[in-house]
């Protein structure tokens, strides 16, 4: 087993050089029979930014009060998987990485005043008929407490994959009783991007996201995870865990809607085309009180 390095910080990294970093790596790939070696990154007794939390509540829609939103806990975890994926020690390209899966827990809410202690960590892969993925693990404790946990799955594509067949029927989906309307201006992957130091382009600009594939620009997986969170947080225990799974991008501006049914343990949840035809995520609530 390969040794683990360890990436300690004083303050959360900037991302924006880690971003241009990524830009000119160049990375060898993983080599037959190899894996991602471990590596971790941290930070310690790092005080939350009110500025930060206020902004990131108004772009994303959650109310103020005296605690934070689970979801923005995986911004100040986001600087650290930045660090980790361009660090030397990881083989892949980070730009082309896409975020497919995110597993988020909150072991109790976190009071916008308390101090955090943040561990994320990479070790090993996964073969997959699209390519490989891996799991970013990130913890954030108050002391010693753990407070909130996340696995973040990230896949990098095959450069030539198998042929694909013809399109499938799109499945039919159980229907869920509750819906709301969501409307997702252009700009706002750049606003959400200011605050969650994700400045990949292509959430940007349609021209920057064109570069990368994309007919326009494309709002954060992470963004439209939190925006739903936002509608819901009235409804959610002080303890709880997201399971999500990120489906067909969502190019801006557009109109989705979140639609949704609940009960005493659970909230089952996706998030739709404005027609309520085709899927942009899907996911689950369950309540851990």
């Amino acid at each position: 087993m390969a040794k683990a390095t360890v990436l300690e910080f004083n303050k959360l990294p900037s991302t924006l050089p880690t971003f241009v970093k990524a830009a000119t790596a160049k990375k060898t790939g993983l080599k037959e029979g190899k894996t991602i070696p471990p590596v971790t990154a941290s930070v310690k007794n790092l005080p939350i930014d009110l500025n930060k939390l206020q902004r990131y509540r108004k772009v994303c829609g959650f109310p103020g009060g005296k605690t934070v939103p689970a979801p923005f806990l995986h911004i100040y975890a986001a600087p650290l998987h930045m660090a980790l994926l361009t660090s030397e020690q990881f083989p892949l390209q980070l730009l082309g990485l896409v975020h497919i899966r995110n597993s988020m827990t909150q072991h109790r809410p976190v009071l916008a005043t308390e101090k955090l202690n943040i561990t994320v960590k990479i070790d090993g892969h996964r073969e997959t008929a699209l390519g490989i993925e891996f799991d970013i693990i990130s913890q954030v404790h108050v002391g010693d407490e753990l407070v909130w946990d996340s696995v973040s799955t990230n896949l990098s594509r095959k450069k030539s994959g198998a042929k694909k067949g013809g399109k499938k029927a799109p499945a039919k989906l159980a229907p869920l009783k509750m819906s709301s309307k969501i409307s997702i201006p252009a700009g706002t992957g750049r606003k959400y991007g200011a605050v969650a130091g994700d400045v990949n382009p292509i959430h940007l600009f349609d021209a920057t996201a064109k570069a990368f594939g994309f007919k326009k620009a494309i709002i954060h997986g992470m963004w439209t995870l939190a925006k739903s969170a936002a509608i819901l947080d009235s409804q959610l225990p002080r303890k709880f865990r997201y399971d999500v799974e990120f489906k067909l991008p969502i190019f801006m501006p557009a109109k989705v809607q979140l639609q949704y049914s609940n009960s005493n343990e659970a909230i089952s949840m996706r998030v739709m085309d404005s027609k309520g035809a085709k899927p942009h995520m899907n996911g689950h609530i369950e309540f851990l009180d």
